[in-house]
């Protein structure tokens, strides 16, 4: 399935929100964020000086995974990931695309300066794809490009395996062929944002994710290297291991900048945008979609954990906005308050997790009022409060500055001998 097909199949659920009025590139990033809260999938149609239509919010509600995997999305994301799908190949489709040599990236792709202090315009959804000499595989991911003038970009290979990769021809004196593939299915972009086992080709993960083959053709420049059929927007260039650059400052996901203190350049060639119009993904680091990707994987993988060790677990709940960082989990009838302290302790040693609040199953996890009324009311905080020092902190955390993190647990579980007020119904 692509990136149209899935648009399409929103319309029809009424999520989608078109705005029809011109725009310019510049306005995108505010628009974007407060449009979002509207809790739809943003299509700008006219963009100023291009042929793009800029998508954004591709994942504006957690809803949305329903539309993928029914009524227990988390479920059949765990089942769907243990396996590997099927991978279709078929030939180019050059008559789908418009070829152009890239001269000015800003002159073809609407490319956004997100936050008032980033070094540049990012390319935040772009999937990398090279060719592993030494494996004879393909290996992707998706990478942070920094705009650097004419057709070049910085990318930052943090992560294998295109970190990896990238050794193999510095090793050897090469530059590295990449392609990097711009609007594409939620799933296939989750797929390929994801880290998985060292081997597996994140297309055939794409495929088990969509529940049918994924269709992929050669790339135009490296028919080596395959790529999904019908994404929007296609770069293919080489990577020059030699000319690397400071990169960034960026915002990103944890709402503060973040420098990489250098990153190699991209020199594209080509670019192939589809015809007649092209969908540009944008996505805001601190957005509404990329927290849904974060904590959708997050609380699958963590809810089944729980209860499996932790059968009183009734549910839980990521706060947005905190990149997967704080939770809260509801659990039924406790009555022995070190079975909570356990579990506090089971999930701060999750390195992502950095605060952790429990409640019972009377406190509604969506109102953070709520949550707060038991924080306040059923925790003693010099028996309640968890505090766990020098853990290994998250990259993106602003703590990680002085070479660890600290972590807080609080158990708000209501005692016994305390009832809680409830309003009086009429009986009838």
């Amino acid at each position: 399935m692509r990136l149209r097909e899935f648009l399409k199949t929103a319309e029809e659920k009424a999520f989608l929100k078109e705005v029809k009025e011109e725009v310019e590139r510049e306005e995108l990033p505010q628009l974007i964020e407060d449009l979002s809260k509207e809790n739809k999938i943003l299509i700008f149609q006219n963009v100023k000086g291009y042929k793009a239509k800029v998508v954004a919010n591709l994942l504006p509600t957690e809803e949305v995974w329903e539309i993928f995997w029914g009524e227990k999305p988390s479920e059949e994301f765990l089942k769907r990931i243990e396996k590997r799908g099927e991978k279709i190949s078929s030939p180019q489709k050059m008559d789908e695309y418009e070829e152009i040599e890239v001269k000015e990236f800003l002159e073809i792709l609407p490319i956004l300066h997100h936050y008032e202090e980033d070094s540049a315009p990012y390319i935040t959804t772009g999937v990398a794809s090279s060719w592993d000499p030494q494996k004879k595989t393909v290996g992707r991911g998706v990478y942070r490009m920094e705009y650097r003038g004419g057709n070049e970009l910085g990318i930052a290979l943090l992560n294998p395996p295109l970190k990896d990769t990238l050794e193999l021809y510095r090793e050897k004196g090469e530059s590295m062929p990449i392609v990097i593939t711009i609007g594409h299915h939620p799933l296939v972009f989750l797929a390929m944002a994801m880290r998985i086992h060292e081997g597996i080709d994140k297309l055939e993960v794409a495929s088990s994710l969509l529940g049918k083959g994924i269709e992929v053709m050669p790339s135009f420049s490296f028919p080596q290297i395959d790529i999904p059929s019908g994404c929007e927007v296609i770069l293919e260039g080489h990577i020059d291991p030699k000319d690397e650059r400071k990169d960034g400052p960026l915002g990103e996901v944890s709402g503060f900048y973040h420098t990489v203190e250098k990153s190699p350049t991209v020199r594209i060639k080509k670019a192939f945008l589809k015809k007649p119009f092209y969908y540009y993904h944008a996505l805001l680091p601190t957005g509404w979609e990329a927290d849904t990707y974060l904590t959708f994987v997050s609380k699958a993988f963590l809810e089944k954990k729980l209860k499996e060790n932790f059968p009183f677990v009734i549910n839980i709940r990521f706060i947005k906005k905190t990149f997967g960082s704080s939770v809260l989990i509801q659990v039924k009838e406790v009555k022995e308050r070190p079975l909570i302290t356990n579990l506090i302790l089971f999930v701060l040693s999750n390195p992502m997790i950095k605060k952790c609040v429990v409640v019972d199953d009377d406190v509604n996890l969506s109102e953070l009022e709520d949550v707060e009324w038991a924080i306040i009311t059923r925790c003693w905080a010099d028996e309640d409060v968890i505090i766990i020092s020098y853990s290994k902190a998250q990259q993106i955390d602003p703590e990680a500055k002085r070479g660890y993190s600290s972590k807080i647990g609080i158990n708000a579980v209501k005692r016994e001998d305390i009832k809680r007020a409830i309003i009086k119904r009429k009986r009838s």
